[in-house]
């Protein structure tokens, strides 16, 4: 399947062949990397040389702090000029601000002077650590879509740590020479000068085009910043990056504690040449990550793997410290945090991102990520340093604890995120699939109370209106007012109440009834002798055998349809009237039969059914199958269930054991126990399709047992066509999903194998019959795949999402790709989605290896297929496949080789053979074929 999809030449992508834009992201994030690394070294060596221990949670609070205050501000910004345009002002006010603390750190900084300073200095460091990432990142994922961002971030990424490897060196070279504390925060500003410049030349290929209506100028910086809050997507993008955040932030100042306390009695510039040297390795190992994991990682296990590989390598890091005890899993942890984080946890929070609109990306980008998180981190050391005694007391155990406690909220928050980002994407889509209110058919307590009450006063029309209702809703407790409309004159009053009482009065109704008929209507006499086919004692029948000399040809019919039922006087008289219609062959007798029978609902009447059927006319034939009813279904199961299949037209057959449900689905299930597949395909899978549909619905169980009887072919498609399509409005359990799963990857191998013959077929017109089977058989394939994806997320127009995935518009088509990737995974998505991708070109397959491939396939249309590609040079070669299948159980396999035998065979001896054998076949094409031959003789 993988060849499909992958270019023919170069077999392999090249590193570099990327477009400008990709280029220029690389070049732009390989600068901010490096300035940020070198911020951070020299912030970290800044707050370890410079200050006292109880003093590190306070600068890192307030560094915090200012980054909270920058983030506010930029998140404005991102709002009215977007990241890109707040990420020029940005980066230029850093610069202009690192050269003022770079000129009073050379003025006054070695005199020992003050320390307010360094303070400044490494707040300011602190915030260009993170501010320039965070507005890359938001310019970024405006100008990316899922696949590029899968394709091409972990490409960016190793930009990035190139320049994080590149100033590692830098620093540690740096901490060797006399004025390092100005070199390093030189450094730095001269990178983001770099940066500034490229922002200011380039600024075309960033821009970010968005169709939606987003307002850009008039909003406040607070209507700004509740895009924390606007959706429970950034409530939970907000909740993600705070416990990341938290965890982090724990690791980070225990690291800083562990360093301290380490260097405490060495030379201080020792701690530049430990932090270069320690961040100069984790961006090698980042680099490695990037370069070789990062895109398997993304394009393999998607959003979900990268947003939770992180806390799940820090849990098993605090299981293994508090198994092992050991003090110094928190350089572990610092190290694994350094290297994870910024490669693949990062990517994926950036990927979340993508699930928001374009021009709303930047500013929740600097408002979640630019603001929560130093938020985060001033939080966490104020506590830290207002419980400073806790973390020093038995700090592995409880460390490591809290560690564990939180990574387990973490990963749990994780996947709410993914799936919200799944929801976003498919809500960005418009491909949610609007479920189906069910119609509301019986009364509640409330509402029957209510009616019953405004029934006395209700007007003539509102009453017929009220037992209409009460009738069709089968709605009982309302005798009383039936039999109220019982004693009015207007028959059409009479009618409802003859109805109900018919089905759920009482015995002394029906003698209330009887007094009505004499006098009415034939329409009342057809009524009342309706509500006798329902229940009414044998006794109660025989007081209507005078309806046997009545008028009206439809009365008398329906009294002797009754009277006939039974042993009695007048049994002879009825029966003499139902033959006088049955035994007619005036069509309008026939069909006053079939219409007086359709009124005794709950007559048997398998005898009338079975002389309709024997009847010539397959119209009538037709609908005397719909007079079955559930009294009349176990005379009539074998007559009706021979219909099914064999070439007959049997949908009406398949409508009445549909509409029979429970009581056909019993015959079925003992019909299919007495049978075995092999020995009658067919006519399994024609009684199992049958089963499903009397079945409201089928369990899985039930269904799995038949199913596994089945082999792989066309008939088993049909079947799991037919039991998915009747579950499709029904909640699916876990156990019906796997299974769906498993029959989805089935139906895709069996749809890449049609795919791959469908492109080895040869050009000749021969085959034309043999190609459009096979391409029957790619598109019944087809047609079952979207409703076995509708099991697994009934929430998904899976018709709609398919038809993007063929869209020519590229961030369309990568959003769907991330949701099917989201249901099925990464790997099976693209076994699906290469379906729908033209078939390589491949060599024409010879017909000796295509019959050898498919004579033992279940389609008849393919096996015809292979007969009728045959020619007078072929049939030597193939005469033992043409025999085997003129003894196939499928008529059409049968009729198909009798004609080509009958064609291409020179031997007439051998032919008349056969045409003898064949001219009782009880197919009647098969046997006209062999008789018009035999004829000929």
């Amino acid at each position: 399947i993988k060849s499909l999809h992958c270019p023919a030449s170069p077999k392999y992508m090249k590193i570099f062949d990327m477009d400008g834009k990709i280029k220029l992201l690389c070049l732009i994030y390989f600068m901010v990397a490096q300035s940020s690394m070198m911020a951070r070294a020299t912030s970290d060596s800044f707050l370890l040389k410079y200050f006292e221990v109880e003093s590190i949670p306070l600068m890192i609070m307030a560094a915090a702090s200012l980054s909270i205050v920058l983030a506010i501000f930029t998140t404005y910004l991102c709002g009215r000029f977007q990241a890109y345009g707040a990420m020029k002002i940005a980066t230029a006010g850093l610069v202009v601000s690192l050269g003022a603390v770079i000129a009073l750190v050379f003025l006054f900084g070695e005199r020992g002077e003050t320390k307010l300073i360094y303070v400044f200095a490494y707040m300011l460091c602190e915030v260009i650590v993170i501010l320039p990432m965070v507005l890359f990142w938001g310019m970024a994922v405006g100008v990316l879509n899922p696949t590029e961002s899968k394709k091409w971030m972990g490409m960016i990424g190793a930009a990035g740590t190139c320049g994080c490897i590149l100033a590692g060196y830098t620093i540690s070279f740096v901490s060797k020479q006399q004025y390092v504390n100005e070199l390093s925060l030189g450094l730095v500003a001269v990178v983001l000068l770099v940066v500034s410049f490229i922002l200011l030349l380039r600024s075309k290929s960033l821009t970010i085009e968005d169709d939606s209506s987003v307002a850009t100028q008039s909003s406040s910086i607070l209507r700004k910043l509740a895009v924390l809050i606007s959706s429970r997507q950034s409530v939970l993008m907000t909740g993600l990056v705070v416990f990341s955040a938290i965890v982090i932030s724990l690791i980070d100042i225990n690291f800083k504690f562990e360093v301290r306390e380490y260097f405490d009695a060495k030379p201080r510039a020792e701690l530049y040449d430990f932090f270069g040297q320690f961040y100069t390795y984790t961006s090698i190992a980042q680099l490695i990550l990037q370069l070789l994991v990062v895109r398997a990682v993304l394009t393999r296990g998607g959003v979900w793997a990268a947003i939770s590989i992180l806390p799940v390598l820090l849990l098993l890091t605090s299981v293994f410290a508090l198994m092992m005890g050991g003090e110094n899993t928190v350089y572990v942890s610092k190290f694994i945090t350094q290297v994870v984080f910024f490669t693949i946890e990062y990517v994926g929070l950036q990927m979340l991102f993508l699930s928001v609109t374009k021009k709303m990306r930047g500013q929740m980008n600097s408002a979640v990520d630019g603001l929560t998180r130093p938020a985060t981190i001033a939080a966490i050391s104020l506590l830290i340093t207002s419980t400073l005694p806790f973390w020093q007391e038995d700090s592995v155990f409880r460390l490591n604890s809290i560690i564990i406690c939180l990574c387990c909220v973490w990963l749990f928050v994780s996947f709410l995120n993914y799936r919200q980002y799944l929801s976003s994407l498919l809500q960005n889509l418009k491909a949610k699939r609007i479920p189906l209110t069910p119609v509301k058919s019986i009364l509640s307590k409330e509402e029957e109370h209510s009616l019953k009450e405004s029934y006395s006063s209700s007007s003539d029309e509102e009453i017929l209106g009220i037992t209409d209702l009460l009738c069709r809703g089968k709605i009982k407790g309302w005798d009383d007012q039936f039999r109220g409309l019982l004693d009015r004159a207007d028959e059409k009053f009479v009618f409802p109440a003859i109805r109900y009482l018919g089905e759920y009065g009482k015995a002394e109704d029906f003698d209330r009834m009887l007094d009505k008929v004499p006098n009415g209507s034939k329409d009342l006499k057809i009524e009342v002798l309706r509500a006798c086919s329902l229940g009414s004692s044998e006794e109660n029948l025989l007081k209507l055998a005078y309806l046997l000399d009545d008028e009206d040809a439809k009365v008398r019919f329906c009294c002797a349809a009754l009277l006939r039922s039974f042993e009695h006087a007048e049994k002879t008289k009825a029966d003499t009237v139902c033959a006088e219609f049955l035994d007619s062959e005036a069509l309008a007798d026939r069909l006053l039969v079939i219409d007086a029978l359709t009124c005794l609902e709950g007559l048997e009447n398998s005898f009338f059914v079975k002389k309709l059927l024997n009847l010539d006319d397959g119209g009538l034939n037709h609908r005397a199958v719909q007079l079955t009813n559930e009294k009349s279904v176990v005379s009539l199961y074998q007559e009706l269930s021979n219909r099914l299949g064999g070439g007959n037209d049997d949908s009406g057959v398949a409508d009445c054991f549909k509409r029979l449900g429970q009581p056909m689905g019993k015959l079925l299930e003992q019909d299919l126990a007495s049978r075995e597949y092999e020995e009658s395909k067919n006519r399994f899978i024609e009684l199992l399709i049958a089963l499903i549909h009397s079945s409201h619905p089928m369990k899985w169980n039930d269904f799995s047992r038949y199913l596994s009887k089945i082999s792989e072919g066309s008939g088993r498609v049909r079947v799991v066509w037919e039991y998915f399509d009747s579950i499709k409005d029904s909640p699916s359990s876990p156990k019906l999903r796997r299974n769906a799963k498993k029959e989805f990857r089935q139906m895709v191998r069996e749809a890449f194998s049609s795919k791959v013959l469908l492109g080895d077929l040869p050009e000749d017109r021969k085959f034309d019959p043999l190609r459009l089977a096979v391409e029957n058989q790619l598109q019944m394939r087809l047609k079952v795949l979207p409703l076995l994806l509708s099991v697994l997320d009934g929430e998904i127009d899976y018709s709609k999402l398919i038809a993007l995935l063929k869209s020519k518009e590229a961030n369309v088509k990568a959003e769907a790709l991330e949701v099917l990737k989201g249901v099925l995974g990464p790997k099976l998505t693209d076994d699906f989605v290469s379906l729908f991708q033209l078939p390589g070109s491949a060599s024409p397959t010879e017909l000796k290896i295509l019959i050898e491939s498919l004579q033992a396939h279940d389609s008849r249309w393919i096996l015809s297929g292979l007969l009728l590609a045959l020619s007078e040079d072929d049939f030597p070669n193939h005469e033992g496949f043409v025999k085997k299948c003129l003894a196939h159980d499928d008529d059409l396999v049968r009729e198909t080789a009798l004609h080509v035998y009958v064609c291409l065979q020179k031997e007439d001896e051998f032919v008349e053979q056969q045409c003898r054998l064949l001219s009782a076949d009880p197919s009647p094409y098969v046997a006209k074929i062999a008789y018009d031959r035999l004829s000929l003789n």
